[in-house]
């Protein structure tokens, strides 16, 4: 019975070992990289214009609105009641036409920014792959993913240098 017992763990033994030998887990700082390349850098400037342009124009919006809200304020007992409720009116339609443009600017400056870091995402995922690739690592974990990893062990590589070096950066 022992030397069954013997004979099982030295058969079972060598693929466990083999087996643990070519689990390799790798982390990278995602957001670190994006950060680093200088397309972000661009990308971030053509952001910031485009948001100072939907600013300019929400602010002349909003202004209007609060000149008819002031307006209608001071002259709310002095008109008559039909040229109040009409005012009403258009001072309700005018804060419906801010808070759509609000949405509506809201969703093209996430539209605008998606478009602009997709291809710097892009390239980041490919230099990740292929040191992935060249690496044999089993899987790569973002240590920024939230929840994604909570753990990393003392053999788990840190490859953000080697995608750096990919991806051209020092």
């Amino acid at each position: 019975m022992l030397k069954k017992v013997l004979f099982a763990l030295l058969f079972v033994l060598p693929f466990t070992v083999s087996a643990q030998a070519q689990t390799k887990i790798g982390k990278v700082d995602f957001a670190a990289l994006v950060s680093a390349l200088p397309e972000h850098a661009e990308a971030q400037k053509k952001f910031e214009e485009t948001t100072k342009a939907f600013e300019a124009d929400f602010v002349r919006i909003r202004d209007e609105y609060t000149e008819k809200a002031q307006k209608l304020e001071a002259d709310y007992d002095s008109i008559p009641e039909a040229v109040r409720n009409r005012r009403i009116q258009e001072l309700q339609e005018a804060g419906q036409r801010v808070e759509q443009y609000r949405t509506d600017i809201t969703q093209q400056l996430q539209k605008k920014e998606s478009e602009l870091m997709q291809p710097i995402v892009e390239k980041v995922n490919a230099a990740i792959k292929t040191v992935g690739e060249e690496g044999n690592f089993t899987c790569i974990f973002d240590v920024n993913a939230t929840q994604g990893l909570l753990f990393t062990g003392k053999d788990c590589e840190d490859v953000t240098p080697k995608v750096k070096t990919k991806l051209g950066l020092k």
